[in-house]
């Protein structure tokens, strides 16, 4: 594959017919083969077409006559090699015994071919492909003879610039060789680049299916008229999903989940239906998933091997969602019982040479299954079940995008990688050091930033990161984690948070170290209708789900978690690239108290190592008020380690507030009133209500802001932004919020006043206050108690009752002690079943519906809703026309989540018209496709109706 090596792509085949009468001169070792007979040679046999050949010596003569004449090929092509050496997609290709760069020669009916194979291992060849629009009918030629030649039995083509890898040939026969070459003659290669087909070849738009003999589809033509072959799908599909699974050391089980997964769809049933949708007709639709998963199951003895359920769920419901493992055995059952459509299944495979290929696969997957399945009474494979779903569930998605949205496919994988982040970083620290006044909070800062570089020499695992407000925590923990990955070749970090107010931020600062393309921002998600509809409308809202494919992902831990935990294809999609990822959690103490045992279980196995049956992965438990897990029997006894040992000296260090409790309750009358004598003050609350209460008690005040979840990120942006410039530039401002701007939210007030809640929100508020230092007699925390205040009920409630007591009974000046919070909530999970909701029981029945419809961190059911500020309108109207995973990105701005109840009662908002494709389902709301109502939209300054 030359084009690997940095000179221009060509247009067609590396493997090429000689020219009439300018074949070149053989070099010694390579003798003329016998007809149809295969030539090795040790040394490089030439390639015939002259342009082609060339190439190599003309690049080297480029290069040493005008050294940087050719600097941007060059990089292309390292960074194509490093792809194709990084990205699972290709991890098949790159262990066992493989041979590189295999010169070959063939001799088809008097016209003789040479070439090179870049990579040869035992069973396959694969060629590199680089080219900016990869035809893969222009190679079949090509690959099919080094098969031949070769007397491998499969043959691939793998196009580097869209992470893919595609069976070209299987099983090639000399015959078919001669069919295909039909057309072709030794005149042929007359310099047009040469795509190896002739007047008689095989054209790109293929036959309808017209019986066991002919090809079968896995999906109707795409733009270009072109079908999308089973065969070709399923080989493809099982190449990524057995690059995802190799992650968790299980690739067998990728492969033969891929293998099974749409064999349903060679029944005629379901090639009717697809003919009929390419026709544009109305069909009843087929369902396909249930006899690949019925034919898998029948394999295994009727479902009677241990494990089974690795095996069959997951190809079960890639398309439906994982299935309660009950219903699923009666739906197989009764699956079973039809024998003439499994037989119709088996005929074709029975044609195609694939029945022992699947046997074999499903043994290997098997041994996989039962070493990986094993200990803690079932819920170890329940994971595994999960983790298998997601890498199937993506790879079909990708394969499917490959052949329906190509562009998008080719976009995939521009972030930069992990070393060029690492390299942006160090730069970024270097100028920031250069450039920082030294005081003690900066001093501290540094000496965070050493000991998180100390600790990314640590071996994978997990780690406790406390660090006190203001400590520099966002950028020591991503420094570690781009050194730990790079040091032990993890794949991508995640860093999850609380809040979308913090993630805003976070990400805002991740870019500016990083680059604007650096960072993948996921705190907003829309509801795909599941089901096996097959149109391409509903087709492309499927493929629009995130699936995580960037080095860094900054998202919430609802995504997180609730990804875990879901049972759906578009939520579980991206859940296997946890496996060997760095994942940061940031302010832990915020996890619902009544998920911990599930929450705490899952993040074990994803720390614990390949080898042992885990997932490979750091996980990070970051904030200045670490609550005591270890009294949580999920996670007891478990191996933590400090990455700031001396955290309790930084503690004390930066004491830089006082703290205050005002026992006596406030009016919103009366707490408006100290409000308005304050000319920079930020007052805390812990509801939405409460804050619109205290706005609407100091009433027309010009210098109020106001942040709660219900502004859209874009507009907390502008008002952080705002509220920021007033700070610096000593004007007056007064802030009201919620709970959002507590955790992360780098502001600095002279003072905050806080609500009574739960010890950790009070201290996380305080670190809003004086956050530089700055203040000569230390910045002022207020605690006070409303006297209409709300709270959120359940845990909330309960740890703001414990906090009340404890502040009755301690001085206030207590809360710089991180001793103190230790004892806090080891009270607190004293108090709250950490398991409320028999998650873990549900887990070992495997009954992923339920699991997943309990597992909610936000116990009331929310929608993204869309909110008419700035480019809402023209970002919805892209996304509906055209839905993509890059339209949903863009729409993300504009999103804020609302209980369902709210958004059903409001005026302003109503489910997206079924005039939108597709009909019906539960995307971002709005007042129809085109119009975003004239709604009452939240003013800059107060938040209320303008």
């Amino acid at each position: 594959m030359l084009g690997l090596w940095g000179f221009p792509p060509y247009g067609g085949a590396g493997l090429a017919p000689a020219p009439c009468g300018a074949v070149p001169r053989r070099s010694r070792s390579c003798p003329r083969p016998g007809p149809l007979g295969p030539l090795l040679s040790g040394n490089p046999c030439l390639l015939l077409r002259p342009r082609v050949f060339r190439g190599k010596r003309v690049f080297r003569e480029k290069a040493e006559a005008f050294p940087g004449a050719e600097e941007k090929e060059r990089e292309e092509a390292l960074r194509l090699a490093q792809v194709f050496f990084t990205n699972e997609a290709f991890a098949p290709f790159w262990e066992g015994p493989v041979a590189k760069e295999v010169p070959v020669a063939l001799e088809v009916a008097g016209v003789r071919l040479e070439g090179r194979a870049d990579r040869v291992g035992a069973d396959w060849v694969l060629d590199y492909k680089t080219d900016q629009e990869v035809d893969l009918e222009a190679y079949y030629l090509q690959v099919m003879a080094y098969a031949w030649a070769l007397r491998k039995p499969k043959a691939y083509v793998a196009d580097l610039r869209k992470d893919e890898v595609i069976l070209a040939v299987e099983n090639p026969e000399g015959e078919a060789l001669l069919r295909y070459n039909n057309g072709v003659g030794v005149g042929a290669g007359d310099g047009d680049g040469g795509s190896g087909r002739g007047a008689g070849a095989p054209e790109a738009r293929l036959e309808e299916p017209d019986g066991m003999g002919s090809e079968l589809y896995a999906h109707s033509p795409n733009a270009e008229g072109r079908w999308h072959l089973l065969r070709h799908h399923l080989e493809a599909t099982s190449l990524r999903a057995e690059g995802f699974t190799q992650a968790f050391g299980a690739p067998a089980l990728g492969r033969a989940l891929a293998l099974f997964h749409d064999l349903g769809k060679a029944r005629e049933e379901f090639q009717a239906y697809l003919r009929a949708a390419a026709q544009g007709r109305r069909a009843q639709g087929s369902p396909h998933a249930l006899w690949g998963a019925a034919l898998a199951c029948a394999f295994l003895g009727r479902c009677q091997v241990p494990g089974w359920e690795a095996l069959v769920l997951p190809v079960l419901g890639h398309h439906a969602g994982l299935a309660d493992r009950g219903e699923a055995q009666q739906k197989l059952a009764a699956a079973l019982r039809e024998k003439q459509a499994l037989q119709g299944i088996k005929d074709v495979l029975q044609a195609w040479g694939m029945t022992g290929v699947l046997a074999q696969s499903l043994s290997k997957a098997v041994e996989e299954v039962v070493a990986r399945g094993q200990g803690d009474n079932g819920t170890r494979l329940e994971f595994l079940v999960r983790m298998a779903f997601s890498a199937l569930v993506d790879a079909d998605y990708l394969d499917t995008e490959a052949h329906f949205q190509p562009q998008a496919a080719r976009r995939r994988g521009q972030a930069p990688t992990l070393e060029e982040m690492w390299r942006r970083l160090q730069e970024d620290q270097a100028r920031l050091l250069a450039q920082a006044r030294d005081s003690l909070v900066n001093r501290v800062r540094r000496e965070v930033y050493e000991a998180c570089l100390e600790a990314a020499e640590l071996p994978p695992g997990l780690f406790r990161l406390t660090v006190p407000t203001g400590g520099g925590k966002t950028r020591s923990v991503l420094a570690f984690a781009l050194k730990h990955a790079l040091r032990h070749g993890l794949r991508r970090v995640v860093v999850a948070i609380p809040y979308t107010s913090i993630i805003d931020q976070t990400a805002q600062e991740y870019r500016k170290i990083l680059g604007e393309e650096a960072v993948l921002e996921h705190h907003s998600a829309y509801e795909v209708p599941v089901g096996e509809e097959q149109s391409e409308e509903a087709i492309r809202w499927r493929l629009a789900t995130e699936n995580w494919d960037f080095p860094l992902v900054v998202t919430t831990t609802v995504q997180l978690f609730e990804s875990i935990f879901a049972n759906t294809p578009a939520k579980v999609r991206k859940l296997h690239r946890l496996a060997r990822s760095v994942i940061l959690l940031d302010e832990v103490q915020a996890l619902p108290p009544e998920l911990l045992q599930p929450t705490l279980e899952a993040l074990r196995l994803l720390a614990t190592p390949v080898e042992e049956g885990g997932y490979g992965a750091t996980v990070v438990l970051s904030t200045a008020t670490q609550p005591a897990f270890e009294a949580i029997p999920s996670f007891s006894g478990l191996p933590v380690r400090e990455m700031v040992p001396n955290y309790p000296q930084h503690f004390a260090q930066l004491r830089r507030v006082r703290y205050t409790f005002r026992r006596e309750p406030l009016s919103w009358e009366a707490l408006a009133e100290e409000v308005r004598s304050k000319p920079q003050v930020m007052v805390v609350l812990n509801a939405r209500k409460d804050a619109l209460a205290l706005l609407e008690a100091l009433g027309d005040d010009p210098h109020a802001f106001h942040l709660s979840a219900l502004l859209c990120p874009a507009h907390r942006r502008e008002v952080l932004a705002e509220v920021r410039r007033r700070l610096r530039s000593g004007e007056p401002v007064r802030l009201v919020s919620t709970q959002v701007v507590e955790a992360g939210v780098d502001l600095d007030f002279p003072e905050v006043w806080r609500a009574v809640g739960p010890l950790d929100r009070v201290v996380q508020a305080a670190g809003r206050c004086n956050r530089e230092g700055q203040q000569p007699s230390g910045g002022q925390v207020v605690l006070f108690e409303p006297q209409e205040g709300r709270s959120p009920s359940g845990p909330y409630q309960e740890g703001m009752g414990l906090a009340r007591l404890l502040l009755n009974r301690e001085d206030p000046e207590r809360l710089h002690d991180p001793g103190l919070y230790r004892e806090y909530f080891q009270l607190l999970f004293q108090g709250v079943n950490t398991d409320a909701h028999r998650i873990q029981d549900l887990r070992r029945e495997m009954s992923f519906p339920k699991v997943a419809e309990r597992y909610r961190l936000i116990r009331d059911d929310t929608v993204p809703v869309v909110v008419p500020y700035e480019g809402a309108k023209e970002a919805l109207e892209a996304f509906l026309t055209a839905p993509s995973l890059e339209a949903f990105r863009t729409l993300q701005p504009y999103l804020v989540n609302l209980y369902r109840r709210e958004a059903h009662r409001s005026p302003f908002a109503e489910e997206v018209a079924n005039s939108c494709p597709p009909a019906p389902l539960s995307p971002p709301h709005t007042k129809s496709c085109s119009q975003i109502p004239s709604s009452p939209t939240t003013s800059l300054r107060t938040g209320q109706k303008a």
